[in-house]
């Protein structure tokens, strides 16, 4: 009986740290999901400011149905007014994030204002808007993303907030608080921003442009690791960073990857181009006026990127391909409203069988023919290139995007429905159809990934507790 006892105070002890560790990690979104629906949910957290101080918000966002392009983000543009009891506020920190993940931020203008773009992965069903003054977050609002298709928001408090915003230590002086800025001894920069927030983007393409494909996107599979960017104190771009690198050619034809910034932009572009042990094969450090028609990998074409392999037969060997990191530092920082979000207008240049280019192939909704109709979507209502802000296995030869991912048909069909259902269908394959590269967590692991450590340490305390119950219950059955 003493021994029961102890076995169970034992589980009580064990969950009860497990707990109090689960509650500490103050960062983790792991519990997100415990916060109640509602669009615009507002929580004004005054204990800041003067006791008489009250904050209010006008709400003008935007819903409405985007037109459909095949895409797993969407760029949502922001508009944030900041007011007080002596006007508009500038220097004013707006912050934009799903869970931990930092979604846009910068400080409001002389006019009081905040205006900038993020990508919006499809399936966040909620991201949150907070106003902070100094060190103190004045102001916290959960958005509901369902139909979203801008933010415009003008926040006013009721009283003076100079002294609050006096408070905080700025080592660089650019008007960013340390606590809130990554580069807190660099006054050009102020933040990064990551897409996503894996720092993985895994993008397909079809190359048989203006005929339909086959819908297998592995003509042309590059991942994008780290596409970031940093922006300067008022939340514009000064530089972009990202790694290419080349998974799967499944296509006859020969192709370069390139890259258009959009806002005939200049700068100065840099590159390194390494091959699968690591060895630089080609480097590039130039300025350019205008930064577009940008080759990630120069001269080098799919066959030499990818060592003339595919990697997308069924049970192949995977071949290592090249990688390519990339800089561009912009000569004025950049609004992230121009140049739109990552990875902006990738695009496929086809070379067919020859050197020179001979058409190209870009994601659908950059652009429309003189009566508006999108130029890359196909006779079959197909795009010819798709990406995926998760790791993603492409389809191998033979097989389609449908046959691969089961809740592709029913996740476009619902969008063109106007009833978004099945965002996550990348998250269902079926791996008969696949060339496996990445290894893809269980359902159960994948929760666990999104929701966090927090989650993953509650779950593994109440199962331990429920094996402690049953280990009792059958000392019990034996002592009988």
């Amino acid at each position: 009986m003493k021994t029961k006892k102890k076995i169970i105070h034992l589980g009580f002890v064990l969950l009860t740290i497990v707990f109090l560790i689960s509650c500490k990690s103050k960062k983790d979104d792991g519990l997100l999901f415990f916060l109640p629906p509602g669009g615009g949910d507002i929580t004004n957290e005054t204990a800041s400011l003067p006791p008489e101080s009250e904050v209010t918000t006008e709400t003008g966002d935007e819903e409405g149905d985007l037109e459909f392009a095949y895409q797993t983000t969407r760029p949502i543009p922001v508009t944030v007014i900041v007011q007080d009891a002596d006007g508009v506020q500038s220097g004013v920190t707006v912050l934009i994030k799903a869970g931990t993940e930092t979604l846009t931020q910068g400080l409001t203008n002389s006019f009081g204002s905040f205006t900038s773009t993020f990508n919006l992965i499809d399936r966040y069903e909620s991201i949150t808007l907070q106003i902070i003054i100094g060190d103190n977050v004045v102001s916290t609002q959960i958005i509901q993303t369902a139909n979203l298709v801008a933010i415009n928001r003008t926040i006013t408090i009721s009283t003076s907030v100079d002294s609050v915003a006096q408070a905080a230590v700025d080592t660089d002086g650019d008007g960013v608080p340390d606590s809130q800025d990554a580069y807190p001894e660099d006054a050009a920069l102020a933040q990064i921003i990551t897409t996503p927030s894996s720092g993985t983007l895994i993008v397909g393409f079809e190359d048989l442009y203006p005929s339909p494909g086959d819908a297998d996107f592995n003509d042309y599979v590059v991942m994008v690791k780290n596409n970031a960017e940093d922006l300067n104190a008022q939340g514009q771009v000064v530089r972009i960073r990202a790694t290419y690198k080349h998974l799967a050619a499944g296509a006859g034809y020969k192709s370069r990857l390139k890259l258009n910034i959009p806002g005939h932009l200049s700068g100065q572009f840099t590159s390194q181009i390494t091959d699968k042990d690591g060895t630089a094969v080609a480097s590039l450090d130039t300025h350019m006026t205008d930064l577009s028609g940008i080759s990630i990998y120069g001269d080098l074409n799919s066959k030499d990127t990818l060592d003339s392999a595919w990697n997308t037969r069924q049970g192949q060997t995977y071949v290592e391909g090249m990688q390519a990191q990339i800089e561009i530092t912009f000569d004025t920082p950049a609004s992230p409203q121009v140049i739109g979000a990552a990875p902006y207008d990738l695009y496929l240049s086809v070379l067919k069988y020859t050197d020179t280019e001979q058409v190209q192939v870009h994601f659908p909704g950059l652009y429309k023919d003189a009566n508006g109709v999108d130029q890359y979507i196909d006779s079959k209502g197909f795009p010819w290139a798709i990406a995926i802000p998760e790791q993603w296995n492409w389809p191998v030869d033979g097989s389609n995007i449908k046959a691969a991912y089961p809740n592709f048909e029913a996740w476009y069909t619902s969008h063109m429905a106007g009833t978004p259902t099945n965002k996550d269908w990348y998250k269902q394959p079926d791996d008969s159809h696949l060339y496996v590269y990445f290894t893809i967590p269980s359902a159960i692991a994948a929760f666990f990934g999104q929701a966090g450590s927090v989650s993953f340490l509650l779950f593994f305390g109440l199962m331990l507790l429920a094996v402690v119950a049953l280990f009792s219950i059958r000392l019990k059955t034996v002592s009988r």
